[in-house]
């Protein structure tokens, strides 16, 4: 079925209602449309290209940095490239919009986990003297599970976006 692409969840429509000359129906976004609306993959390849000039011994500042610039991408990809209004005088839409660029601010924090980076580097400790214990924020099974979960929310995303 040939359909109109709109970057907010939920939001696709019949070209074929339209050409008929009724009003367009929505159509729900397929499993590829919901990761490619919730992630900004610009974004994802930018950072990936940052991350590998950033990787210095002991450098978990510039790590911070290029995580923080990730997250203000993100930002910037949602709301400027792709056109989701933060408030919008359409009720519906601005709580779509909402929705969505949190969410994918939250898909690009977890992706980002996943990668290291420099939650890798940062350590906690617990406890002091000789009973302190030095934890890394970063660990495996996390990521695995925040993926997992991160992949579940994009796929109910269109559903909490709507009005009930």
């Amino acid at each position: 079925m040939a359909k109109a692409w709109s970057w907010y969840f939920g939001e696709n429509q019949s070209v074929a209602d339209a050409a008929a000359g009724a009003a367009p129906a929505k159509i729900d976004d397929e499993w590829w449309e919901k990761i490619v609306k919730g992630v900004p993959a610009e974004v994802v390849g930018a950072y990936t290209a940052i991350i590998s000039f950033l990787k210095i011994p002991g450098g978990i500042v510039p790590l911070f940095v290029g995580f923080a610039l990730g997250l203000a991408g993100t930002l910037v990809a949602m709301t400027m490239l792709r056109g989701l209004a933060w408030s919008d005088s359409d009720k519906a839409r601005q709580r779509i919009a909402r929705i969505q660029i949190v969410v994918a601010l939250l898909a690009f924090a977890v992706w980002a986990y996943a990668q290291g980076g420099f939650f890798a580097l940062w350590n906690v400790t617990l406890g002091a003297g000789d009973s302190a214990q030095v934890y890394t924020v970063y660990q495996d099974w996390v990521a695995g599970v925040l993926v997992v979960v991160m992949g579940f929310v994009l796929l109910v995303s269109d559903k909490i976006t709507q009005p009930k």
